[in-house]
């Protein structure tokens, strides 16, 4: 439908006529002149927008080949962990990832904890793995 469209306004918001007027829209969609804009009116009145890839679209942002050309078997690892928390835009699998430098000078890293995980379970492990690497630090994405 189109974005001027008042019967688009009124499928895309169960709010629509109540708490939202069509003099209010007219007078959003009037202001929206720019693409940010346009881009914003679209978002918040007709639920239109860049939504995140569903998981299966999602590609790795290193490709293959040269996560292979870094392998190290088995690196002299010194100084201090870092470690970092994320978690998949589903909100079902959990990745811990730790980090350190190598005698040579360059970073190694290591996903220790990558699958489906409830809330508490995943937090169980990361307490765990704090409590027994103790690094400098702990990002959470």
């Amino acid at each position: 439908m189109a974005r001027d469209d008042p019967e688009a306004w009124r499928l895309a918001s169960p709010s629509y006529g109540v708490i939202q007027k069509e003099r209010d829209v007219r007078r959003m969609l009037a202001k929206a002149t720019t693409p940010a804009a346009k881009a914003l009116f679209d978002a918040d009145v007709l639920g239109w927008g860049s939504w995140p890839p569903d998981e299966s679209e999602l590609t790795s942002v290193i490709p293959p080949e040269v996560w292979d050309a870094m392998a190290a078997e088995a690196p002299l690892l010194v100084g201090p962990i870092a470690m970092a928390l994320d978690r998949s835009t589903d909100r079902e699998t959990w990745a811990l990832a730790a980090a350190r430098r190598t005698a040579d000078g360059k970073i190694h890293i290591e996903i220790g904890y990558n699958q489906p995980a409830t809330n508490l379970a995943a937090i169980e492990y990361v307490l765990k793995a704090v409590a027994t690497m103790d690094p400098v630090a702990l990002v959470i994405d």
